[in-house]
């Protein structure tokens, strides 16, 4: 993700967004999409993007997260519930939280059914 001057947030989809997820994360996301249903979730995943833009980001003089992807494996824990998946990304900064909710609403697709 990067900011531009202007405050806009940019967020390119990974090209393999599952590898933003330990393996023992996306198990267990995997149950999440299969308990909630795709719709359901997406709408889940959407309200903690809703909040996160809310709330708004600080600044980033380093360029830590400008033009970056989040690690490999960097989302892990038992995602097999809202508030486990919660719990994850609250371990996470703010800034890859965006990435790893669209990389997750881009598996949901893929894991739905």
């Amino acid at each position: 993700m990067w900011v531009t001057d202007d405050g806009v947030q940019h967020v390119i989809s990974l090209p393999d967004p599952a590898e933003v997820l330990t393996p023992q994360a996306l198990g267990s996301f995997a149950r999440l999409v299969a308990d909630r249903g795709a719709e359901r979730l997406g709408l889940d995943l959407d309200d903690r993007l809703l909040a996160l833009s809310d709330t708004g980001f600080e600044p980033d003089p380093d360029g830590l997260f400008t033009e970056r992807a989040p690690a490999v494996g960097l989302l892990d824990g038992d995602l097999s519930t809202l508030s486990g998946l919660d719990a994850a990304l609250a371990a996470l900064d703010p800034r890859w939280q965006v990435d790893v909710l669209v990389a997750l609403h881009d598996l949901v697709a893929g894991l739905d059914g």
